[in-house]
């Protein structure tokens, strides 16, 4: 019989800026840096992008630092029961995130994603994140205790 491991509890961290024509973002765990992208959309368009990130990339906290982000970042956080972090973090140098993820420069070639990168970084270093959460267990009785 296979073992069942257990779920992973790291947190997961969505970051966000604010770009000319959309939005930059990156994703990052303790363990490495998922991935960063930009996109491009108009500002009645910001909330379901963030909305379709935060679903495709279930994250257990949102970051921004943009002041035209944080309410579609908020707006999202609370629908989707995921934790905000809006305070100001202590961005480490670029390259103290390098020695720490050394996949930044493959996965955030521009300054503008390496910048989202490190915000992801440090959220993830300094933020008080909530583990991720798991489909509740019902307790069951088993055949022995019926």
């Amino acid at each position: 019989m296979p073992t069942r491991l257990p779920p992973r509890r790291e947190p997961r961290v969505l970051a966000f800026v604010r770009s000319r024509k959309g939005f930059h973002y990156a994703t990052a765990d303790p363990w490495e840096l998922r991935g960063a992208a930009s996109v491009t959309c108009h500002d009645r368009a910001l909330t379901p992008a963030v909305a379709r990130l935060a679903r495709r990339e279930k994250p257990t906290l949102l970051v921004t630092q943009s002041p035209s982000l944080r309410m579609p970042v908020k707006r999202v956080g609370k629908r989707m029961a995921i934790a905000v972090g809006i305070d100001r973090l202590p961005i480490p140098p670029s390259y103290v995130a390098e020695d720490l993820y050394p996949e930044l420069r493959m996965r955030a070639p521009t300054p503008a994603l390496a910048h989202v990168a490190t915000l992801a970084i440090a959220a993830v270093l300094y933020a008080q994140a909530p583990s991720r959460r798991y489909a509740p267990r019902r307790n069951r009785p088993t055949e022995h205790t019926a």
